[in-house]
């Protein structure tokens, strides 16, 4: 019984722990994409030697936008739905730390019974 409550253990805190890495992962993924992007954006607007109409094109060209003006005028519902679709990015680790706390549970209720 000692290697179950062993095994159950060290899974309990191992799966939450890969769940928070899976999910840091996929927000600093997308956190360092959005960043570069508008780096670039900052810079052609900053630029002094380019034109409205190169400015313009070069944008469109090196970082077009994933909005478009539809998009303002539905802000609050889009911002909603873009919370709830990231639900799918969210389940492996919530899965994870779910199967973890089971683990520990448990692990926990075995410890006392066979101890």
């Amino acid at each position: 019984m000692k290697p179950a409550i062993t095994i159950l253990t060290v899974a309990s805190g191992v799966l939450p722990a890969l769940g928070v890495w899976l999910l840091w992962r996929r927000i600093d993924g997308r956190r360092d994409h959005l960043r570069r992007k508008l780096r670039r954006y900052e810079e052609i607007m900053r630029d002094p030697g380019l034109s409205e109409e190169e400015r313009r094109s070069r944008l469109e060209r090196e970082v077009p936008s994933e909005s478009t003006m539809g998009d303002l005028m539905h802000i609050r519902e889009r911002i909603e739905l873009v919370g709830l679709e990231q639900a799918p990015e969210i389940t492996a680790p919530a899965v994870l730390a779910s199967i973890g706390l089971i683990c520990a549970t448990i692990a926990g209720l075995l410890s006392t019974w066979f101890d």
